[in-house]
């Protein structure tokens, strides 16, 4: 962890495309949700009960088929 007074230091030394972008990023974290907000589990599924439970998709057809076509 940095000391404040270290920081102000090193902010002292930026120029003022850096000190443009460091505030940009200052105003986001300040206006970012909390972790917990930001979850992107959903708590409805639109997708549950859309997917086919097969129990063997590796095994072959009992169709016969041509791979040089």
């Amino acid at each position: 962890m940095i000391s404040k007074a270290q920081l102000k230091a090193d902010i002292d030394t930026l120029d003022d495309s850096c000190l443009d972008v460091l505030h940009r990023i200052l105003a986001v974290l300040k206006t970012s949700q909390p972790e917990s907000a930001r979850s992107s589990v959903s708590p409805v599924n639109p997708l549950k009960g859309s997917v086919l439970f097969e129990t063997d998709l590796l095994s072959p057809i009992d169709e016969s088929w041509d791979a040089e076509r």
